[in-house]
C-alpha cells in the first residue's frame, strides 16, 4: 500500500496550483526485509495470496460507481499521474475471494514490485485498489468535508472499517512468530 499525506493548509487554499499539491505520496521505504540468503544477487521472489472481505466487495462496488467523481479529486487536489480505469462491476467481480500476487522484494531500493503480466483485468484493477485505497479513502474524506451538496452519500464507515479486518492476528500459526521482523 502505498502512504499518502494530506497538507490541510493547501486543501483549504482558493489558488487551484496551492489544492492540486494537497494530496503527496509519502516514499515509504521497507527497512526490514533481508536478501535472499542462496541468491543475494536477486530479488527475492514471493507469491502472495491476499483474501478479500465483504468490506472489499462493498469498496469496489462503491469505487465502480463513483470512480469518474473519486479521480476527479485526484486531479484536483494532488499531482499524481494516477486514474482508475472506468470499470463495471460486474467486471471485476473475481471468481474467489482471494487474489494470488506474484511479488519481487528488490531489498536494494526497498520497494515490492508485483508481477501486473500475470494478472487478469479484474485483478489489476482489485490490485490497483488495494495499493492506494488510502489515497480513495483521502478523496472520500475531502467529499464528505468540501463537497456535501452532490448526491455522495457520506461514507465514514465503508473504508474505514478495511483496517480492522485484516490483521496479523489472522495469519497461519505456523509463522514463526517473528517471520515479519
Amino acid at each position: 500500500m502505498k502512504d499518502y499525506l494530506v497538507d490541510q493548509a493547501k486543501l483549504e487554499s482558493t489558488d487551484p496550483r496551492e489544492q492540486q499539491s494537497a494530496i503527496t505520496v509519502d516514499p515509504v521505504l521497507l527497512d526490514k526485509i533481508y536478501k535472499h540468503f542462496t541468491t543475494p544477487d536477486k530479488p527475492s521472489e514471493v507469491r502472495l495470496r491476499l483474501g478479500l472481505t465483504w468490506h472489499d466487495d462493498e469498496n469496489l462496488r462503491f469505487l465502480c460507481e463513483h470512480i469518474a467523481d473519486i479521480n476527479a479529486l485526484i486531479a484536483r487536489y494532488s499531482t499524481l499521474a494516477l486514474v482508475f480505469p472506468q470499470v463495471a462491476y460486474q467486471d471485476i467481480v473475481l471468481p474467489t475471494h482471494s487474489i494470488t500476487f506474484h511479488c519481487l522484494f528488490d531489498i536494494d531500493h526497498q520497494q515490492i514490485q508485483f508481477a501486473q503480466d500475470t494478472l487478469s483485468p479484474a485483478e489489476a484493477f482489485v490490485l490497483q485498489y488495494l495499493t492506494h485505497i488510502e489515497l480513495i479513502q483521502i478523496c472520500i474524506d475531502i467529499h464528505n468535508m468540501q463537497q456535501q451538496n452532490t448526491q455522495w452519500p457520506d461514507m465514514h464507515t465503508t473504508f474505514g472499517m478495511l483496517g480492522f479486518t485484516r490483521s496479523m492476528e489472522t495469519i497461519s500459526p505456523l509463522l514463526r512468530p517473528d517471520a515479519w521482523e
